[in-house]
């Protein structure tokens, strides 16, 4: 792995981006066909409980990709103010104006947050800094904008890759083999530990949005991404991945649909964790396989236009998805409940992706990109006045 070069302008792998939309929509499914957002649910549908109640591995998918997207453009021309600045750019402005449209309009007008739960201002405040994801309890890591939790973590898994890179160019495969079981076992032994250790309702379900403990995912998505960069490929077919991802998924159902729906929450919580387990090593399979074959020039259907675009728009989908999600709770019974079903779910789907669609061109792109001018003229400015002063 030590091949890599040190900057790069590394090509886009479309497929990862067309990815990212079923990641999302494996959430929404699990918020809308599970009563998980509202008491009753939105939609009924015969058959899909228990694959949506596993939806949730979606999050998963984000942070194996997250790790491997910023590994393979990793870009050492830059600096780490450089790359921390971009991060921001990229995230924290559209999580910015829906938190304050979450918090200022979606929650008084629909009862509350997830869960129904009044928000003190400090946690809304941590959940704008991105620092409620550390405070255990679901009070705090699901106070705001709910799916925001994720960005927690995420905001911490920036924090260490300028860290993490210089380790990675100086391991070999096999510290790198070395590191993804690491991360595997250490995410299996945790939570049994923590289950044998405490008896509280919400220990498990905070370790499942505890920003340390998710970090072995990211981790993984990196070494993989390192990988790719470094000139591995994967030995095994696409076909594989996507049977392995599939059979995963089936298993994780049975696991969490047996334990969402009998056991009580802290054994529901640990069914979650361990479904998350189930699908991480073929979901990073998956990822590296459509990798491959992208940067062999044989991109697959992912890499088509529309999934782009709505891989491209799935960080806005996945924000404000729940809102549309409460403000169905809001509508009269006699339309809700006789809309449950496939229109209560298609009309969950096209309000949410149109609200994506709308922030992701007029929002989201525009302010990532005027903010990265101007960081990028900052560096240009601080590369230039160093120059002066070394002649």
């Amino acid at each position: 792995m030590t091949n890599a070069t040190t900057a790069t302008d590394a090509p886009r792998i479309d497929s990862l981006t067309g990815l990212r939309f079923l990641a999302a929509g494996g959430v929404l499914m699990h918020h809308t066909l599970v009563p998980t957002i509202l008491p009753r649910g939105v939609a009924s549908i015969p058959g899909t409980r228990h694959l949506a109640v596993v939806g949730y591995v979606g999050v998963t998918t984000f942070f194996v990709l997250s790790g491997f997207v910023l590994a393979w453009s990793w870009d050492d021309r830059r600096t780490k103010a450089g790359f921390y600045g971009r991060r921001f750019a990229r995230v924290w402005p559209l999580h910015a104006l829906t938190w304050v449209v979450v918090v200022l309009f979606v929650l008084p007008a629909t009862g509350g947050g997830i869960g129904g739960q009044d928000a003190t201002l400090a946690q809304n405040v941590a959940g704008l800094a991105l620092v409620h994801g550390w405070i255990p309890r679901p009070t705090w890591y699901f106070a705001g904008n709910g799916p925001s939790w994720s960005l927690a973590c995420e905001a911490f898994f920036y924090a260490l890759l300028p860290f993490l890179v210089p380790l990675l160019r100086r391991s070999g495969r096999q510290a790198a083999m070395l590191t993804v079981g690491a991360c595997v076992v250490l995410l299996a032994v945790v939570p049994l530990v923590l289950r044998e250790a405490t008896q509280g309702t919400y220990t498990l379900l905070s370790l499942a949005v505890f920003p340390a403990y998710r970090v072995g995912e990211f981790l993984i998505g990196v070494v993989l991404g390192w990988a790719i960069r470094s000139g591995w490929r994967p030995s095994w077919a696409l076909w594989h991945a996507v049977v392995a991802t599939g059979i995963a998924y089936l298993a994780a159902a049975v696991l969490t649909g047996g334990l969402y729906f009998t056991a009580v929450r802290r054994d529901r919580a640990l069914g979650n964790i361990y479904s998350d387990l189930i699908i991480l090593v073929p979901v990073a399979a998956l990822i590296a396989a459509l990798a491959a074959r992208d940067l062999s020039g044989r991109p697959t259907w992912l890499a088509r236009p529309l999934p782009v675009l709505l891989g491209g728009a799935s960080f806005a989908f996945y924000l404000v998805h729940v809102s549309v999600i409460q403000f169905v709770g809001e509508l009269p019974d006699h339309i809700r409940f006789t809309a449950r079903g496939v229109p209560a779910l298609v009309g969950v789907i096209l309000v949410a992706l149109a609200v994506a669609l709308a922030l992701h061109r007029l929002v989201e792109r525009p302010v990532e990109k005027a903010l990265r001018r101007w960081i990028e003229s900052r560096e240009a400015a601080r590369s230039e006045a160093l120059a002066r002063g070394l002649t």
